[in-house]
């Protein structure tokens, strides 16, 4: 369920595309690893940031899971280190650049979680609309309820694994800047809570 990044088809066609070039001589061998050092910094110091960024839990029911969630905060960070790989992978133009980097900080003014989330009951398998369960973020002392709940498309967050899966995604805002505090989605269910209280920027 935690989020990390796909590995898509192209990083090992360039990874052959590699190999092809040692062959060719030294200076290319040379130029050739550097890119790839480059290449996999660029992946490993994302999938930190992804890692650092995302809460995890789940709630038991009689030892039965009933539901699953994660939490990733979407931060300035994050959103450069998506667009980086988004470069480097596609290679889009810069109008298609612009629009993905357009989406990504957007969500930077006000705090905005990206939530994957499932549950086995039918009936509290959504978090949008008219959703059993009810989303806050506790911080400062105050409890603070979604400006914006809104179900994310896959495509959205192609390079991003675990999010093609019978899960649900969805992008959950709050009206602050504040991230240090706990996000809660609770039902008669059970509660998940995510944890950034601890979080540093």
């Amino acid at each position: 369920m935690r989020f990390a990044i796909l590995k898509s088809q192209e990083s090992y066609a360039w990874k052959a595309k590699r190999f092809c070039v040692l062959a060719i001589g030294l200076s290319l061998v040379l130029s050739g690893c550097s890119v790839a050092k480059r290449y996999m910094a660029t992946d490993t110091a994302f999938e930190n940031r992804i890692e650092y960024n995302t809460r995890d839990t789940r709630v038991y029911n009689d030892l039965k899971t009933v539901a699953i969630g994660s939490a990733l905060l979407i931060d300035k960070r994050f959103a450069d280190g998506y667009l980086e790989l988004y470069k480097t992978r596609v290679q889009p133009t810069d109008e298609q650049f612009q629009k993905v980097k357009t989406r990504l900080y957007g969500y930077l003014d006000k705090t905005t979680f990206l939530i994957n989330f499932y549950s086995p009951e039918a009936a509290f398998s959504n978090l949008d609309g008219n959703s059993k369960w009810q989303i806050s973020f506790s911080v400062d002392g105050k409890k603070l309820y979604p400006i914006e709940i809104k179900e994310s498309k896959p495509e959205d967050w192609s390079y991003l694994s675990d999010i093609n899966r019978w899960d649900r995604r969805y992008i959950v805002r709050f009206d602050t800047t504040k991230v240090r505090g706990v996000v809660t989605v609770s039902s008669i269910l059970g509660e998940l809570r995510f944890d950034f209280r601890n979080f540093r920027r």
